[in-house]
């Protein structure tokens, strides 16, 4: 699951850079100053995004632990695509 989430992301984040090329190369080459901020708010949030996902193993184990877990792990892909669905905003 991790393999296939991280394609996601990769994907969204190629195709939001291809649409916007043009404005993310003068936004880096204008002004040199904002570039290492830049860089660094992108890579806290690829961190933040991290952190979140890997949340979701706390929850996880949790529900597994419980009275919950035939109908956890019978119906545990339905909570993936809602985050696949919100990874988008």
């Amino acid at each position: 699951m991790r393999l296939v989430y991280n394609g996601a992301l990769i994907a969204v984040v190629g195709v939001c850079f291809a649409a916007n090329y043009s404005t993310a190369k003068a936004e880096f080459t204008v002004k040199a100053q904002y570039t290492v901020q830049i860089v660094l708010f992108m890579i806290l949030l690829g961190v933040l995004a991290n952190v979140l996902y890997c949340a979701a193993y706390v929850v996880d184990v949790a529900v597994q632990m419980s009275g919950y877990r035939e109908s956890w792990v019978k119906y545990r892909w339905v909570l993936f695509l809602i985050g696949m669905t919100l990874r988008r905003f």
